[in-house]
């Protein structure tokens, strides 16, 4: 589990190693991981939050915590407004490093200038972590990638 906060807001991602998600156990899981934020980061999750999740079958979830207020009176009362959002992750390389990238099971993509791998099986491990180690994971609006953007073949 890796998050990034900017001032209220937070992103958490969160891969398929750590939790195999149920939908109807999504409050639950949410409540494990606000705990996990407090135990160990030290961050209370206080009041009305709008939370999307973004959901990949290969890599995992990615949360994205907005808050909204926190007049609230009693210290552990969290509101949510739930968005699912079911796509496949598309990651963006960062950088010029070469890694092997003919492979059956990820589609590349030319788009504005950069290139976009989109897995669609499962890959072994050192493939993976080669792409994320050198990509930025896009999860949101990656139609217009898939849509507009160039194939390439290799």
């Amino acid at each position: 589990m890796k998050f990034i906060r900017n001032n209220e807001n937070i992103s958490i991602f969160v891969s398929n190693d750590y939790l195999q998600f149920d939908e109807s156990k999504i409050e639950n899981y949410l409540m494990e991981i606000f705990n996990k934020l407090k135990k160990f980061y030290f961050i209370k999750i206080i009041g009305y939050y709008h939370i999307n999740l973004y959901i990949d079958k290969l890599f995992g979830i990615i949360i994205d915590m907005f808050k909204e207020t926190d007049d609230y009176d009693d210290e552990n009362q969290i509101d949510m407004e739930i968005k699912i959002f079911n796509d496949s992750f598309l990651y963006k390389i960062e950088d010029n490093s070469y890694f092997e990238l003919n492979n059956e099971n990820i589609i590349l993509y030319f788009y504005e200038n950069n290139i976009y791998v989109n897995i669609i099986n499962e890959l072994d491990n050192k493939l993976m972590i080669n792409i994320l180690e050198h990509s930025t994971i896009c999860y949101k609006d990656n139609n217009k990638i898939i849509n507009y953007g160039k194939i390439i073949k290799i």
